[in-house]
């Protein structure tokens, strides 16, 4: 007879419960690891009492079923077939809170783009059947695609995380992707990705002088009274224009602290402070508790909570859905914006930048100008969690640097 599994129920300072035990889901070797699963706030004694026996089967049945214990397998099927049960997994880890809904649209993208190359080299193959090979002749097709390693590198992350799941799942036993596989390094951006010179100085001309910008033309008021009349576009690129932050920070940014926004919880937050001067930031697992704005972006912020209705919670809030604005809004205006300014390529006439520009463009003019540290700047305007992801994006940036030096040493 098994040993009944032992688990604790745990309730923080906030009142939120948790569910810990000890299992060997995802470890390597024979020791098991502690696990910890969020079940709610506000939950009565049986309801605790009725998930903590679910959740003790759903662990019981992993230590005691899963390839370490019982090598029986399951069915074996088509990529698509156990990709839908991979979707449908991810989606109760969303309703869970484990997982974010952008990283479950990943999860589902990228495997996806991998079962549609799959099923037209290999029509019907089975999951067991895929093979190493198979992934490095993926690799390479999307490589003559012409895509960017950073997409490569995303790709081969997926799918090497839900090869992972058909293990545990007991789809496989053997896991194709091994370590001959070689996922391409990330790729710091080139100068031609982030406005610089007479492009930046384009952008950055029209932006800042955005909020009080009245066409004097026909042909001008026939061009911007799109953008003049998109109230909340126009300061959302202000914002950002002024402060190097996110346009995912920006379109999350609260006009106050909510329930969930405390510490450094799996999903991110952003809310403006009590003086209304600075923001509390949390984003890419780091924590900003003071993050100050400059004078402009105060004032602006000042007037457009004036102007707020009572019930937004957000500070940039979609009137239909009376919710933040999703990734489309932002993007679709900032392409018509550069497209209005002639900021697209020559050939294709599509937007040469994305709205992650504006960060880019903000933060390379300030080490290009030399007047602040790439430390002081990666800490205060960038809010890297470690100084080494700011040298590795914009560290080309410094220029002229290792010319300053050599003439530094000649000199002596």
């Amino acid at each position: 007879m098994p040993k009944k599994r032992k688990s604790t129920l745990i309730k923080d300072k906030r009142g939120f419960n948790y569910y810990q035990t000890m299992s060997f889901q995802d470890t390597i070797g024979n020791k098991k690891k502690r696990v910890m699963r969020y079940l709610g706030k506000n939950m009565t004694k049986s309801e605790l009492t009725s998930r903590k026996k679910e959740l003790d089967k759903h662990y019981d049945y992993i230590d005691t079923n899963t390839i370490k214990g019982n090598p029986q397998m399951k069915n074996p099927n088509t990529l698509g077939v156990i990709l839908k049960a991979y979707d449908k997994y991810n989606k109760k880890r969303v309703e869970d809170l484990e997982l974010s809904e952008v990283t479950c649209r990943n999860h589902r993208g990228y495997t996806e783009q991998f079962r549609k190359f799959i099923d037209k080299t290999h029509p019907k193959i089975l999951v067991n059947s895929i093979t190493t090979k198979m992934i490095k002749d993926y690799v390479l097709f999307r490589k003559r695609q012409k895509l960017s390693n950073n997409t490569i590198k995303n790709d081969l992350t997926y799918i090497k995380t839900f090869f992972k799941w058909c293990i545990r799942e007991r789809y496989i036993i053997d896991n194709p992707y091994d370590h001959t596989i070689k996922q391409p390094k990330y790729v710091p951006r080139t100068l031609d990705q982030v406005p610089i010179g007479k492009e930046w100085d384009i952008l950055y001309k029209f932006i800042s002088k955005s909020l009080s910008f009245n066409p004097t033309t026909d042909d001008e008021r026939k061009k911007w009274t799109w953008f003049n009349r998109n109230t909340d576009f126009k300061e959302q690129v202000f914002l950002m224009l002024n402060t190097a932050m996110r346009g995912g920070e920006v379109q999350i940014l609260k006009w106050k602290k909510g329930d969930m926004d405390y510490g450094t919880p799996r999903f991110p937050y952003c809310h403006l402070n009590r003086d209304m001067k600075s923001a509390t930031i949390y984003f890419k697992r780091t924590l900003t508790t003071s993050f100050e704005f400059n004078e402009p972006t105060i004032n602006m912020l000042k007037e457009r909570y004036d102007r707020r209705h009572p019930k937004d919670i957000y500070v940039f809030s979609n009137p239909q859905t009376n919710n933040k604005y999703n990734k489309s809004q932002l993007v679709d205006n900032f392409n018509r914006l550069c497209e209005g300014l002639g900021l697209v390529d020559k050939d294709t006439q599509k937007s040469l930048f994305t709205p992650h520009a504006i960060r880019h463009g903000v933060i390379s003019q300030l080490l290009s100008s030399g007047n602040h540290s790439i430390q002081d700047i990666s800490k205060v305007v960038a809010r890297h969690s470690k100084i080494g992801t700011t040298y590795d994006i914009y560290g080309h940036f410094q220029k002229g640097k290792g010319k300053s030096i050599l003439d530094t040493l000649s000199n002596k």
